[in-house]
């Protein structure tokens, strides 16, 4: 089991290496807040149900894609690709899924 300093000390360690981590965890909090808003809001349009996606499943792609980039290569060039194709994936993966 981890004693809380190990952890902190492991945690400040892949911030450090990572540092967009931590505002895309609070942008996909508040996506998740803005869904639970938006439920059984059927006058939501389009480009805030845009947003929502943005800020919830295309962040979470993107902080993983752009998190494993970073601790697998130095090459800045790759790194945004992967941050990139994340991105992108995130945001068409619900599009997809719901048939639209």
């Amino acid at each position: 089991m981890l004693r809380p300093s190990s952890l902190a000390a492991r945690t400040a360690s892949y911030t450090a290496r990572c540092p967009g981590l931590a505002d895309a965890t609070n942008t996909i909090a508040e996506g998740e807040v803005q869904q639970l808003a938006n439920i059984g809001n059927l006058t939501v349009d389009e480009a805030a149900y845009r947003e929502t996606i943005r800020c919830k499943t295309a962040l979470l792609f993107e902080a993983a894609t752009h998190t494993a980039a970073q601790l697998c290569t130095r090459d800045l060039q790759h790194i945004e690709t992967l941050r990139r194709f994340g991105l992108h994936f995130g945001l068409a993966r619900p599009v997809v899924r719901a048939g639209c």
